[in-house]
């Protein structure tokens, strides 16, 4: 048993994005999900809506392609549009986010 009074592995602080310039020249999409603090899933349906084509999280993108990936899921690079969002959804559990309420019905024609 150790003597130390630190946990082990992360403390789930707030994840800070690696400068785009020290990304290498390829990387895998797991390893920059990781980096970013998202999940391989996410990053890959980012990359097909941005027309890259990869099979698997095992696949390797280009920095470019990195750096598009990572401006799309983190417009300004910080938490705070998530906890937004999250907030947003917390307000109103039962409203889809990004919808109008729904109107009063039509009448039905006689």
């Amino acid at each position: 048993m150790s003597k130390n009074n630190v946990p082990a592995g992360g403390t789930g602080g707030p994840i800070t994005v690696p400068a785009l310039a020290d990304l290498p020249e390829k990387l895998r999409v797991h390893a920059l999900a990781k980096l970013i603090g998202r999940t391989s899933r996410e990053v890959l349906a980012t990359l097909s809506d941005l027309g890259v084509e990869v099979r698997s999280a095992q696949s390797s993108v280009t920095r470019p392609v990195a750096e598009r990936v990572v401006s799309t899921l983190l417009p300004d690079s910080g938490a705070e549009g998530e906890t937004a969002i999250a907030d947003e959804a917390v307000d109103a559990p039962g409203e889809p986010l990004g919808e109008p309420a729904a109107a009063e019905a039509p009448e039905a024609p006689e």
